[in-house]
C-alpha cells in the first residue's frame, strides 16, 4: 500500500469514511436508514456509500444492539 494511500485510510479512521475501490477517495453517504430481516426478526442500520465520480455504490448493514 502506498504511502499516501496509508495516511488517507489513517485519515479516515477518525471518521467512517469509506474508500472507492477505484479512485481511493472517500465515498459520500447518501442514505441512512433501518433495514428488515422479518424471518431473523432483526433490525439492521443501513449505509449506502456513492463515488459518483467511478459510480460505485457500496451498502453496509450492520445489526443493531438488542436486549437479550
Amino acid at each position: 500500500m502506498s504511502n499516501a494511500l496509508v495516511a488517507k485510510v489513517k485519515e479516515l479512521k477518525k471518521g467512517i469514511g469509506i474508500l472507492c475501490p477505484k479512485c481511493n477517495e472517500e465515498m459520500e453517504i447518501t442514505k441512512k436508514d433501518i433495514s428488515h430481516d422479518f424471518k431473523k426478526k432483526k433490525e439492521y442500520n443501513r449505509m449506502i456509500y456513492i463515488c459518483r465520480k467511478d459510480d460505485v455504490w457500496v451498502t453496509i448493514e450492520v445489526p443493531q444492539n438488542t436486549a437479550n
